[in-house]
């Protein structure tokens, strides 16, 4: 028996196992492990996003604390605000792969969410309090930066997700990325559609109002060559 638990005791040492600081990048504008960045990050990884198959990115955003994403809960396809500790969303900056975003054809950086599908994001870093000194004055509450997924070893990788729900919701996604000496690529597409549901109250019960649904194509395409160890060449467009 003592030669049992000796051994026993010995066999839990080996195993130990120890988790490394995550390294995140919107918070320095450089990659800095969180743990010494002395700011409010939060990383929604692409495990959580695996098992968010059937929401939209507003819906995952609203997981996060102090961060709400208006619209979300509504009709697909509603236009998706999103607001941190509780400030305008004007005052809320959107970055996609660290490039600033915005409609042009409003006075604010307001940016529709449903524009970004889920299957083509790697993760979300959610950096929240004003950053006007590092993003400028549209980040007065916080920054949201979308990072798209990127080719990061040798060889090509195929995702591919096929999903369907409730009222009429029929969801594909197909993404490619690879990697070959300094250059690397990532191509991705995703059609969504559904029927959905009035996003008006019928009082009447006349059942007669008009189903709001969606029907999107989301395409994106990225082409990057590394030519020295501190240049990069990358292209990137989005449809």
């Amino acid at each position: 028996m003592a030669a049992l638990l000796f051994s026993s005791h010995l066999f839990a040492q080996q195993d130990s196992s120890r988790m490394l600081n995550e390294v995140v990048v919107t918070s320095n504008k450089f990659e800095r492990k969180q743990a010494e960045t002395g700011k409010v990050v939060t990383v929604i990884g692409r495990d959580q996003l695996d098992r968010s198959t059937g929401r939209s990115i507003g819906d995952v955003l609203n997981t996060a604390v102090g961060t709400t994403v208006i619209g979300s809960n509504n009709a697909p396809g509603t236009n998706l605000t999103a607001s941190v500790r509780g400030a305008s969303a004007g005052n809320t900056l959107i970055l996609l792969d660290g490039i600033p975003v915005s409609d042009p054809s409003v006075n604010n950086n307001y940016f529709d969410l449903n524009l970004i599908p889920i299957d083509q994001i790697e993760r979300i870093e959610i950096l929240k309090g004003g950053q006007s000194t590092l993003y400028g004055s549209d980040a007065v509450a916080g920054v949201i930066n979308i990072i798209t997924r990127k080719a990061t070893t040798s060889g090509i990788k195929l995702n591919a997700t096929l999903a369907a729900g409730t009222y009429g919701t029929f969801k594909q996604d197909l993404g490619v990325t690879g990697k070959k000496g300094k250059l690397n690529y990532s191509v991705g597409y995703t059609h969504l559609n559904a029927k959905g549901f009035s996003a008006a109250t019928d009082e009447t019960g006349g059942n007669n109002f008009d189903k709001d649904g969606i029907d999107q194509h989301a395409a994106q395409l990225q082409l990057g060559y590394q030519l020295t160890s501190a240049i990069k060449l990358q292209l990137m467009g989005r449809f």
